[in-house]
């Protein structure tokens, strides 16, 4: 068996492993994980992001609690499914870095990070970040690959663009780029096209000023 797939193989173990706490007692959830439950619920009964105090959703981006609202629309218990879910971002993120690595050993230290208690915790949680991995992940790895054409532009300008409305920390990743390829490398074209990314959340951002 190679050793990606025996890595791979590894993690998604421990994912079957944890699946029956999780099951049985349900998601880790802090105060975010309120909100973005709350929004989601309002959202797939079709009521907008608002929270559990009838307010607007504005101290998050609205992505995260928008894939959970349409997982209420798959027939089987919404904690489960928030659990598959996470599991599968888990699994995604894991292969596509994997994926760019070339030693044995580089593989392993990557695997120990995914089930450093932690960080596998991430995906135990309602929480946004596990989202956020993945995203920013699939967004670096186009943005960098040495041929550019129309597909992996498209592609960089949409996985940065989803990780800005997952967390607004991918707004000042954003921006380090952008501000990196204009004044460092002198790539106007990138700058811009980096400036397209930002334009979901600012749409966001305007709709949140009106509450």
């Amino acid at each position: 068996m190679k050793a990606s797939t025996r890595n791979t193989a590894v993690l998604v173990l421990c994912m079957l492993i944890a699946a029956y706490p999780v099951i049985k007692w349900g998601m880790g959830i802090s105060p975010d994980s309120v909100a973005y439950l709350s929004a989601a619920y309002n959202f797939s009964a079709g009521n907008g992001f608002i929270l559990y105090d009838n307010s607007y959703m504005t101290n998050w981006p609205i992505l995260y609690p928008a894939l959970i609202g349409l997982l209420n629309f798959i027939p089987i218990n919404i904690n489960t499914s928030i659990f598959l879910f996470q599991c599968i971002i888990g699994c995604l993120s894991f292969y596509f870095v994997q994926k760019h690595l070339s030693g044995k050993y580089s593989k392993i230290l990557l695997l120990s990070i995914f089930l450093f208690p932690p960080f596998f915790k991430l995906f135990l949680m309602v929480w946004s970040e596990s989202l956020f991995i993945l995203l920013i992940v699939l967004a670096i790895f186009n943005f960098t690959k040495n041929i550019q054409n129309t597909a992996t532009t498209l592609l960089y300008i949409l996985f940065f663009s989803l990780a800005c409305l997952t967390r607004y920390a991918g707004v000042f990743l954003v921006l380090g780029l952008l501000l990196s390829e204009f004044f460092v490398f002198r790539n106007i074209k990138k700058s811009l096209l980096l400036c397209v990314s930002l334009i979901p959340i600012g749409v966001n951002l305007l709709i949140n000023f009106r509450y």
